[in-house]
C-alpha cells in the first residue's frame, strides 16, 4: 500500500499513537492511584477534567505568548481558546452553579461570584499594562494570566476535595 511507503505519514502516526498511549496511560495510572487512596470515583473524574482542562489552558496561554510576532502560530493559539472554553467551562460551570444553589440568595452568590472574576481580571490587566509601560516584552506580559490558572486550580481542587459523592 502506498499509505505506508510515506516514511514521514508513517512516523508521524507513530508519534500520534506514542503520545496518545502515554496520555491514556498517565490517565490511568493517576485514576487507579486515586481510587486506590480512596477517593470516590466521581471525584476521580472530576479531578482529572479539572487538570486535563487547566494544562489545555496552560498550554494554549503559553502558545498566545510566544506566538508575538508569528502570525501563523498566533492563529492556531488563539483557535485553541476554543478548545479551552469547551474543557473549562463545564468544571467552573458545576462547581459554581452547585455552590449557587446551596447559597441564601443564588443571585447574590453569582453577583459577587462575577464581581470576583471582573476584578481579578482587571487587576491582571492593569498589572500588564504596568508592565508593558516598564518595557517589558507582551509575551511575558501574557503569562500573567497563568497566575488566574493555578487559582483556578487551586480553588477547584478545594471545593471538588470538600464534596461528599452522592452515589
Amino acid at each position: 500500500m502506498a499509505y505506508f511507503r510515506n516514511n514521514t505519514v508513517n512516523l508521524l502516526n507513530l508519534h500520534y499513537g506514542l503520545h496518545s498511549f502515554a496520555l491514556s496511560g498517565s490517565s490511568a495510572f493517576f485514576g487507579v492511584f486515586l481510587l486506590k487512596s480512596g477517593v470516590p470515583a466521581p471525584l476521580v473524574l472530576v479531578s482529572i477534567a479539572a487538570i486535563v482542562a487547566l494544562v489545555v489552558m496552560a498550554a494554549t496561554t503559553t502558545l498566545r505568548a510566544v506566538s508575538v510576532g508569528n502570525a501563523p502560530l498566533a492563529v492556531l493559539a488563539n483557535a485553541s481558546g476554543a478548545l479551552v472554553a469547551c474543557l473549562y467551562v463545564p468544571v467552573l460551570g458545576t462547581a459554581i452553579y452547585n455552590q449557587a444553589k446551596h447559597s441564601p440568595c443564588t443571585l447574590r452568590f453569582h453577583i459577587a461570584s462575577e464581581a470576583g472574576w471582573d476584578l481579578g481580571g482587571a487587576s491582571v490587566l492593569l498589572a500588564a499594562a504596568g508592565l508593558l509601560q516598564a518595557g517589558v516584552p507582551i509575551g511575558t506580559c501574557i503569562l500573567l494570566s497563568l497566575l488566574g490558572a493555578l487559582a483556578s486550580l487551586y480553588l477547584l481542587r478545594t471545593y471538588f476535595s470538600a464534596l461528599k459523592p452522592a452515589i
